[in-house]
């Protein structure tokens, strides 16, 4: 950009500039920004938005507090922002009927009759294989990966679902009930929490993060999904 902004590597829709300790965060999405700045990046901001006007139509509406449909609420007094989605959340629950699914305590079911296993497509008979391929499987395993913004726990559902929908079963649909109920239980109406640290010195600018192996458990590949 014209006023300093470099894109990093990754998203070329991220923009950072930095100036000695002030720096500025910028996320572009269509025609919408997200401005993110320390306390000295604040005389970075002004700059940015001052040589953007001269360019384009801008309009500063302020506090972020509802962006792609989804909530930022502060506190600012105890330093915490949580990050909400009750808007999708509550389409989901409508566009698949959610409310007549049973409510489940585990995101998927550890035993019995609906627990995927090696050869459950080739089993079914051709009536079965046509029923499970009515059913919108891809459908809710895409809404599933959108509330992921909010819910990382429903990371792992994701990639275990979506790695059977090639081969949909009857028992794959069931295991998206199940997950479906398991979500309207016990995550939706959360969001995700941050909290500002009591000393910002011992803190840099990103995040860490942690991932361990599953020690192939997947009876599919004999890999290992988790890690």
């Amino acid at each position: 950009m014209d006023c300093g902004c470099v894109s990093i590597v990754k998203d070329d829709c991220l923009y950072v500039k930095r100036a000695g300790d002030a720096w500025v965060i910028i996320i572009v999405h269509v025609d919408d920004m997200s401005v993110f700045f320390n306390g000295k990046g604040k005389v970075l901001r002004d700059s940015i938005y001052n040589h953007l006007i001269k360019k384009i139509e801008v309009r500063n509406q302020g506090l972020l507090r509802y962006y792609l449909k989804m909530n930022i609420e502060y506190d600012s007094l105890n330093g915490i922002m949580k990050i909400s989605q009750p808007y999708h959340e509550l389409l989901f629950q409508e566009r698949f009927c959610m409310s007549e699914w049973k409510q489940r305590n585990t995101p998927l079911p550890a035993s019995g009759k609906y627990v995927l296993a090696p050869g459950d497509y080739e089993n079914q008979t051709p009536e079965e294989k046509f029923a499970a391929e009515q059913f919108p499987i891809r459908e809710f395993i895409g809404n599933v990966i959108w509330l992921l913004q909010t819910h990382p726990t429903f990371a792992f559902l994701c990639s275990y679902l979506g790695s059977h929908v090639n081969k949909p079963t009857l028992k794959l649909w069931e295991n998206c009930k199940w997950d479906g109920g398991y979500a309207v239980k016990h995550c939706f109406g959360n969001g995700l929490i941050y909290r500002r640290p009591l000393d910002f010195k011992k803190f840099e600018l990103g995040f860490l993060g942690y991932s361990d192996s599953s020690w192939a458990d997947c009876l599919f590949t004999g890999r290992s999904p988790g890690g």
